[in-house]
Formats: C-alpha cells, structure tokens, sequence
C-alpha cells in the first residue's frame, strides 16, 4: 500500500486456524490473522519470540542474545552449554525464523530490514 499505514512498517503476520470451540464464535472463519508490529527501539522478550516463531525456550534466549549482538562463543558461555549446542538450536531458529544467518535473525529480532550485499 504505497503512501499508506504499511508502508516501512515491519510486521511479524501469524495466520492461526480456526477449530475445536473456536468455531462457535467464528463459524464460517478458516483462519485469524494476528498482525504483530515489530519495534525497531526494543527487542522484544524471549517470550514473544519463542511464541511468535514457535521456538523452544533455549532456541528463544539463543534467538536474543544473537539479536543483541552475540556471537555463538558469548551465547555459548551464558547458556552454560557447548558452542555446538548452540549452533544446533541457530539451525533450528533459521529453520523457524525463515532466515538463514546470524544477521538476518538480529535484523528480524530488531525490526530492521537485513541489507543484502552483493
């Protein structure tokens, strides 16, 4: 929508399935769709992120601190666990996220666009 509401906004969309008692309200509704609005100033909480990407709690605090800026020996220390350890839940969060490297998930995370250089 050029000009309009959407335009620069970055948005997190989440189309969640209408079923079981839901139906009662929503009878003729296949779907809802939940429009998130990502803030560029805050990250938002591990929580959040594990519900909006669906992720595992470990894969959410993984998913943070890559967004703040660390690296996989940082999140690896904080965690208490191997470097590895980690590695496996980023391919994972790529996996859930739809990106594919360590800047694109903190260019999500942070509400900003991940450039793409030749």
């Amino acid at each position: 929508m050029r000009g309009g509401f959407f335009v620069g906004l970055t948005a997190i969309l989440h189309l969640v399935p209408v079923v079981g008692a839901a139906r009662d309200v929503f009878a003729r509704t296949a779907c809802l769709v939940v429009f998130t609005i990502a803030d560029a100033d805050r990250l938002p909480s591990a929580r959040l992120v594990q519900g909006l990407f669906d992720l595992t709690p470990a894969e959410a605090r993984v998913a943070r601190d890559i967004a703040r800026g660390c690296g996989v020996p940082e999140a690896a220390a904080q965690a208490g666990v191997t470097e590895h350890t980690i590695r496996a839940q980023l391919r994972a969060i790529y996996l859930k996220t739809g990106t594919s490297k360590q800047a694109e998930l903190a260019a999500l995370l942070n509400g900003m666009s991940a450039l793409r250089l030749p």
